[in-house]
C-alpha cells in the first residue's frame, strides 16, 4: 500500500527557491557595486598638457615668411590600431629674399628647412624635390617643390563615436630651427590655401570625404630644452605650425549593415525568446547563455580594429547595455524556472502540468520583460549617443 505523503504548509520549496534567487541578486548586485567603487578609485587621472597648441591670430610683421602648399594625391594604408595613414602629394614651398639670406649666412639647405612632426618611420620616408636648386620667380622669391610619400601618425584621434565617427587625417609641419632663429617671432608659416587641394583618389574605403582644411596654429613648447628660460632672455620655444587636414566620415549604412545588423538580430533572439512556452526552461535557459557567447565574439571581432581606448566608444556602450538584457533575461527564466520547480515540489509530484494561474503570471511577467527590454534598448541606446 502506498504511504501518502505529506503536504507541508507554505509550500517550502517555492519559499526555497524564491529566496535563493534573491539571495543571488543582492550578492550580484553588492559584487558589482564594490567593483565599480573599486574601478572609480583606482582611475588614473591624465598628467597636466603644458604642451599647447592655439590659434597663430592674426600675422603681424616678422623679419621672415613661408608660404607652404600641399596637393595631396592619396591617403591610404589606414590602420586605427596603430593610428597611422601613408600620404601621398606634392609640397612647396615660397620665401622671400630675407629668409634666403638667412639660409646662405646660416649654410642651411631648404631640403631641412621644414619637418613633418607627426611624420613616423623617418627612415622608410620619400621626399623628392624636382630641382636641385631653388627656382628664383620673377617678382624676386624662391621657389621649391617635392614630392612626398611618407607614414604619418594620427593626432587627436577621437572615437567615441565609433563606428560613425569623423576621421580627420593630418600632416603637420613645422620649422627645422637649427639656429634658434626661426622662432614664431621671427618666422611665420603662411599656409597657400588658394593653391592647394586634394586629389580624387584621395578617398579611404568605407568613408565619404568631406574636404580638407590648412591652417595656421602655434605650437608651445612645454620644455624650454635645458636653456634655463626663466633666468636667461632665451625666448620661449614657440612655433608656427601648419596643420593641413583631409576629413572623412564614415558611410552611415556601411556601418549599420556590417556593425549593427549582425548585433540587432541577436539582441532580437533575446526579446523575441520569451515567447516559448514557460515549460520549456531546459530551451530558456541555454539562449542567453549562447547570446552572451555571441556578444562576446562579435565585439571582439571590432576591437581588434582599435587602439586601446581609455574610454568607451559609442558601440561598446550599445554592446554594454546588450549585456546588461541578456543577463536580464537570464535572471528572468532563472526565476522562472525556479517557480516551476517549487510548483511541482509543493504538489509533492502528483500534478505534471503546472497551475494556469502560475503559467499566465509567467507569461505576464514575459510580455513585460519583452516591453521593457526594447525601451530599455532604445532610450539607453539614444542616450548612449550623447554621454
Amino acid at each position: 500500500m502506498r504511504r501518502p505523503r505529506l503536504q507541508p504548509h507554505g509550500r517550502p520549496g517555492r519559499s526555497r527557491s524564491a529566496a535563493g534567487t534573491r539571495r543571488t541578486l543582492a550578492l550580484l548586485a553588492l559584487i558589482l557595486g564594490l567593483l565599480a567603487l573599486i574601478v572609480g578609485l583606482n582611475e588614473p587621472r591624465p598628467h597636466p598638457d603644458d604642451d599647447l597648441v592655439v590659434p597663430a591670430g592674426p600675422l603681424s610683421p616678422v623679419p621672415y615668411t613661408l608660404t607652404v602648399g600641399i596637393y595631396a594625391t592619396n591617403n591610404h594604408g589606414l590602420d586605427l590600431a596603430q593610428p597611422s595613414f601613408i600620404g601621398e602629394g606634392y609640397i612647396w614651398m615660397r620665401w622671400g629674399p630675407e629668409l634666403e639670406n638667412l639660409l646662405e649666412e646660416t649654410g642651411s639647405s631648404t631640403d631641412d628647412l621644414l619637418i613633418m612632426e607627426n611624420q613616423v618611420e623617418r627612415w622608410d620616408g620619400v621626399r623628392l624635390k624636382a630641382s636641385a636648386k631653388p627656382k628664383q620667380l620673377d617678382d624676386g622669391t624662391f621657389y621649391q617643390i617635392y614630392q612626398y610619400s611618407n607614414k604619418f601618425y594620427i593626432q587627436n584621434l577621437t572615437l567615441r563615436h565609433y563606428p560613425f565617427q569623423w576621421l580627420n587625417l593630418p600632416i603637420v609641419i613645422e620649422p627645422n630651427d637649427q639656429t634658434d632663429r626661426l622662432l614664431f617671432k621671427s618666422l611665420r608659416l603662411i599656409p597657400d590655401v588658394d593653391d592647394s587641394e586634394i586629389g580624387r583618389n584621395i578617398g579611404l574605403p568605407g568613408f565619404v570625404t568631406q574636404g580638407w582644411n590648412f591652417v595656421e596654429r602655434r605650437h608651445r613648447y612645454a620644455s624650454d630644452f635645458g636653456l634655463d628660460t626663466a633666468r636667461t632672455d632665451v625666448p620661449r620655444n614657440d612655433y608656427s605650425q601648419l596643420v593641413f587636414s583631409v576629413a572623412y566620415r564614415r558611410s552611415i549604412w556601411a556601418s549599420i549593415w556590417t556593425m549593427f545588423q549582425p548585433l540587432a538580430v541577436t539582441m532580437a533572439v533575446v526579446i523575441l525568446s520569451p515567447g516559448l512556452a514557460s515549460n520549456l526552461w531546459e530551451v530558456r535557459l541555454a539562449i542567453p547563455t549562447t547570446v552572451l557567447l555571441t556578444l562576446v565574439f562579435l565585439q571582439q571581432g571590432y576591437k581588434d580594429q582599435l587602439p586601446e581606448l581609455p574610454y568607451l566608444t559609442y558601440l561598446d556602450k550599445i554592446y554594454a547595455i546588450a549585456y546588461l538584457i541578456t543577463l536580464a533575461s537570464f535572471l528572468l527564466y532563472l526565476w522562472g524556472a525556479n517557480q516551476l520547480a517549487g510548483a511541482r515540489e509543493s504538489a509533492g509530484g502528483e500534478v505534471p502540468d503546472p497551475s494556469p494561474e502560475l503559467l499566465a503570471r509567467l507569461d505576464r511577467l514575459d510580455h513585460a520583460f519583452q516591453f521593457w527590454a526594447l525601451l530599455a534598448l532604445l532610450i539607453l541606446g539614444s542616450a548612449a549617443w550623447f554621454v
